[in-house]
C-alpha cells in the first residue's frame, strides 16, 4: 500500500470554539499530552462520524495518524503520516477543506491527568 505524509497542518487555534474558550496554555497542554502518551496517537478521520464507513469500506483503521504536534503562536499544528493514497488524493484535490479537531477535556491516560488532549 502506498502511504503519504502531510506536514504543517493547522488543526486548532486559541480562541472560542463551540462556546468554550481555549488559550495558548491549553494548546501547550495538548502538545504535552501528545508527547507524554506516544502509544495513543490521534487518528486522522474523515468527519466526526464514529463509524467512519468510507474508511472501513476500504479496510483502513484511520485516514492517517498524527505523528507530531506543536504550537506555532496561537495555532496548534500537526504532521500526519500513513495516509492512504486514495485519501491523500482527496485532500490534495481539496475535497476536505476544513479541519475540525476533537479535543478531550480532563482526561487521564497512563495514570497522568491532562486538562486538554487532542483526540482526533
Amino acid at each position: 500500500m502506498d502511504l503519504k505524509n502531510i506536514t504543517g497542518v493547522e488543526v486548532f487555534a486559541a480562541g472560542k470554539w463551540n462556546g468554550d474558550e481555549y488559550t495558548e496554555a491549553d494548546l501547550d497542554e495538548m502538545v504535552r499530552a501528545f508527547q507524554e502518551d506516544p502509544q495513543r496517537r490521534p487518528p486522522l478521520k474523515l468527519g466526526h462520524d464514529g463509524e467512519q464507513k468510507l474508511l472501513q469500506k476500504d479496510g483502513y483503521p484511520a485516514a492517517g495518524w498524527v505523528t507530531n504536534l506543536y504550537r506555532t503562536g496561537a495555532k496548534l499544528v500537526a504532521d500526519f503520516s500513513d495516509i492512504p493514497s486514495k485519501i491523500y488524493d482527496l485532500i490534495a484535490r481539496k475535497a476536505y477543506r476544513k479541519v475540525s479537531s476533537e479535543v478531550y477535556w480532563d482526561i487521564t491516560t497512563n495514570g497522568k491527568q491532562y486538562k486538554r488532549k487532542l483526540g482526533a
